[in-house]
Protein backbone atom coordinates (compact mmCIF):
# COMPACT_ATOMS: atom_id res chain seq x y z
CA UNK A 1 0.00 0.00 0.00
CA UNK A 2 1.49 3.11 -0.58
CA UNK A 3 0.49 6.52 1.21
CA UNK A 4 -0.05 9.59 0.00
CA UNK A 5 -1.37 13.03 1.96
CA UNK A 6 -3.42 10.83 4.78
CA UNK A 7 -4.53 8.10 1.86
CA UNK A 8 -3.86 4.64 1.86
CA UNK A 9 -3.80 3.42 -1.77
CA UNK A 10 -3.38 -0.25 -3.05
CA UNK A 11 -3.36 -1.46 -6.71
CA UNK A 12 -4.51 -4.61 -7.93
CA UNK A 13 -3.53 -5.76 -10.99
CA UNK A 14 -4.30 -8.71 -13.82
CA UNK A 15 -0.86 -9.28 -15.25
CA UNK A 16 0.02 -5.98 -16.64
CA UNK A 17 -3.29 -4.22 -16.23
CA UNK A 18 -5.11 -2.39 -13.21
CA UNK A 19 -8.19 -4.65 -12.20
CA UNK A 20 -8.93 -2.40 -8.51
CA UNK A 21 -7.90 -0.03 -6.56
CA UNK A 22 -8.29 0.40 -2.86
CA UNK A 23 -8.19 3.66 -0.95
CA UNK A 24 -8.53 4.64 2.54
CA UNK A 25 -8.76 8.18 3.70
CA UNK A 26 -9.77 9.65 6.52
CA UNK A 27 -13.33 8.60 6.46
CA UNK A 28 -14.06 6.62 3.61
CA UNK A 29 -12.77 3.08 1.96
CA UNK A 30 -13.58 3.06 -1.62
CA UNK A 31 -12.76 0.09 -3.46
CA UNK A 32 -12.94 0.71 -7.19
CA UNK A 33 -12.85 -2.14 -9.81
CA UNK A 34 -13.08 -2.03 -13.18
CA UNK A 35 -16.01 -3.95 -14.96
CA UNK A 36 -14.25 -5.77 -17.28
CA UNK A 37 -12.23 -7.67 -14.45
CA UNK A 38 -15.47 -9.51 -13.52
CA UNK A 39 -17.42 -12.26 -14.43
CA UNK A 40 -20.93 -11.65 -13.80
CA UNK A 41 -20.70 -14.81 -11.11
CA UNK A 42 -17.93 -13.16 -9.51
CA UNK A 43 -20.06 -9.49 -9.51
CA UNK A 44 -22.86 -11.60 -7.86
CA UNK A 45 -20.52 -12.94 -5.27
CA UNK A 46 -18.76 -9.64 -4.49
CA UNK A 47 -22.60 -7.71 -3.98
CA UNK A 48 -23.73 -10.45 -1.37
CA UNK A 49 -21.03 -10.14 0.31
CA UNK A 50 -21.16 -6.45 1.04
CA UNK A 51 -25.03 -6.98 1.46
CA UNK A 52 -24.09 -9.67 4.34
CA UNK A 53 -21.67 -7.29 6.06
CA UNK A 54 -24.51 -4.86 6.89
CA UNK A 55 -26.50 -7.81 7.78
CA UNK A 56 -24.57 -8.70 10.65
CA UNK A 57 -25.54 -5.14 11.95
Amino acid sequence: MKSTNNQDVKQLFIGKELAATITRSDGNLTIKIKTAALTPALENELRAFVEQLWEHK
